[in-house]
């Protein structure tokens, strides 16, 4: 994402300085009202959840809570880059399972998920209540998650909506029938650092990219090993932009 903005700037005649992996949000969020960095690329569901978790607001409230500090969202690419429950899609089809509240009728599934998701507010220990799930999860490093449900060492194991990987290990994601994950939209958020006419070039990103398109942008680096920025140059010149 940040790649894709800054070409498209740059293509525009803007000067683009790259601070890529600061190490985080909290880091990036600071940048960004120190005036350190003009725009940076988030999540709705990371910023109720982490950013302004202590104060209590809904997605709706966001645009808002950003004013009131001098931020504002410039583009809304399109996609919601959610966590998921992922099977391997033929288990899941003989099982007849399409939905996360389906996993309470086998509690004899074979759970792993990443360390993370274990202990996150929105991830295992409130996804169970929620749902009514008696299985007993592993923990498992996440970059070993999809090989071990297609190998049958797990049955099911945490996602992320957008991941490259999926299709290459051919996972179905169930359907989060009781609303329990928050939305993670992206949006690329800025402060007065960013030229009214650099948001209006990146306006242009809205709505470009849904979950299969970034999911495929995704795969292009994680299993085709493109850098980075020759998929976003590629997406952009696919897009005519």
């Amino acid at each position: 994402l940040a790649e894709i903005s800054a070409q498209l700037l740059e293509a525009n005649g803007f000067q683009v300085e790259r601070r890529l992996g600061l190490g985080g949000t909290l880091i990036a969020w600071e940048a960004l009202n120190t005036g350190e960095i003009a725009i940076y690329p988030e999540y709705t569901g990371t910023l109720t959840e982490a950013v302004f978790s202590k104060l209590g607001i809904a997605d709706s409230e966001v645009d808002a809570e950003l004013q009131a500090r001098g931020l504002r969202v410039v583009s809304r690419p399109g996609f919601n880059n959610s966590y998921a429950i992922a099977m391997d899609r033929e288990l899941a089809a003989s099982k007849g399972i399409a939905r996360i509240s389906h996993l309470a009728d086998h509690p004899d599934l074979v759970f792993g998920f990443s360390h993370e998701f274990l202990n996150r507010g929105d991830g295992w220990p409130a996804l169970s209540q929620h749902y009514g799930l008696a299985q007993q999860p592993v923990g498992i490093e996440h970059a070993l998650a999809y090989a071990a449900v297609t190998a049958g060492e797990l049955n099911a194991t945490d996602a992320y909506t957008t991941d490259g990987e999926l299709d290459r290990f051919d996972l179905a994601l169930l359907d989060d029938d009781r609303a329990f994950f928050p939305r993670y939209d992206a949006v690329l958020i800025a402060n007065a650092g960013l030229p009214d006419a650099a948001e209006a070039v990146l306006e242009q990103l809205d709505g470009r990219l849904d979950e299969p398109t970034m999911r495929a942008l995704n795969r292009r680096v994680a299993i085709d090993k493109l850098s980075p920025r020759s998929a976003a140059a590629e997406f952009l010149m696919e897009q005519g932009l």
